[in-house]
């Protein structure tokens, strides 16, 4: 078995925010529907004052918000990615990151289309479904972004208008466009639609990343991070245990940290990966020495 980096820091921090968004916002419309029903009522323990006058009005204006924050999520998290893929080292040369930033002018949806020419990814539904996104997110949170869809994003969007048909529910690109100009908020067929593109074009986005990355320096700066972030007697109890004397164990351990960042293990032909090396090579040194190196916050 071999470590490998399957993904990297920003995308698993990705998936912790927004892997389960679709079920949320199901999860909170199917209670909206009891809601709208009249069979919904307010627990005991539930300390608050809730007796609406029109529970089917307030059901459907408890929809439209949870839909527009289920929005508002989605495209934060995702620039959050992109922010983190553009600061981790070594990932973008000088003259790429100067690329990306564009004139001071440009916003994040223009700097998004050129981080995936950078990496040489295609134009694509799900790039144009989250750029779209983008703009929707603006009209929903900023009261300032009237007036219609960015041409460019508009001609994006029919251009695989068929492909955004077939791969998302049946959706419609002029009727997206057209509640997008509006400032409405989205139905569940679109903040869906959009959840799943724009999870597909991290994965996307992470798998051209990958390559680029240097997975010793960011298995070092793992394990960095994971220890130092421990209190001072929690430090010590966890420094012990990795570093006990039995270099297996401590190739385990370390392995096991390196797992829940985005590293895999992988069937080989006894060829140990660069990681493998550095993590045998953390396992051979003291406690003494593992606390020198990675001191406590």
């Amino acid at each position: 078995m071999t470590l490998i980096l399957s993904r990297s820091r920003a995308a698993s921090d990705f998936k912790k925010l927004a892997g389960q968004n679709n079920h949320f916002l199901v999860t909170i419309l199917v209670g909206l529907d009891e809601v709208r029903s009249g069979r919904a009522e307010r627990k005991p323990e539930f300390s608050t004052t809730w007796d609406p006058k029109d529970v089917v009005q307030s059901a459907d204006r408890s929809r439209m918000y949870a839909t527009r924050t289920a929005l508002l999520w989605i495209v934060e998290a995702f620039e959050g990615y992109a922010a983190s893929i553009r600061k981790t080292a070594g990932v973008f040369s000088e003259p790429e990151q100067a690329l990306i930033r564009g004139e001071s002018g440009d916003g994040k949806s223009r700097r998004l289309v050129r981080l995936n020419e950078v990496l040489g990814e295609p134009d694509s539904a799900e790039l144009a479904l989250v750029r779209a996104a983008m703009d929707w997110r603006n009209r929903i949170a900023h009261f300032a972004t009237t007036g219609n869809l960015d041409g460019e994003v508009k001609g994006q969007l029919r251009k695989f208008a068929d492909e955004i048909s077939g791969a998302y529910r049946h959706l419609e690109v002029d009727r997206l466009i057209q509640s997008i100009s509006n400032g409405a908020a989205p139905s569940f067929k679109e903040v869906a639609s959009i959840i799943e593109a724009t999870h597909k074009l991290v994965r996307r986005l992470d798998e051209a990343v990958g390559p680029r990355m240097n997975s010793v320096q960011f298995a070092e700066q793992a394990i960095r991070d994971y220890v130092e972030a421990l209190s001072v007697d929690r430090w010590k109890q966890v420094t012990q245990s990795i570093w006990q004397g039995n270099e297996q164990r401590s190739v385990s351990k370390l392995a096991s940290i390196l797992r829940q960042v985005g590293f895999v293990q992988v069937e080989s032909d006894d060829v140990e990966s660069p990681v493998d090396e550095y993590i045998k090579s953390l396992a051979q040194i003291s406690v003494e020495e593992a606390r020198l190196t990675f001191r406590s916050a």
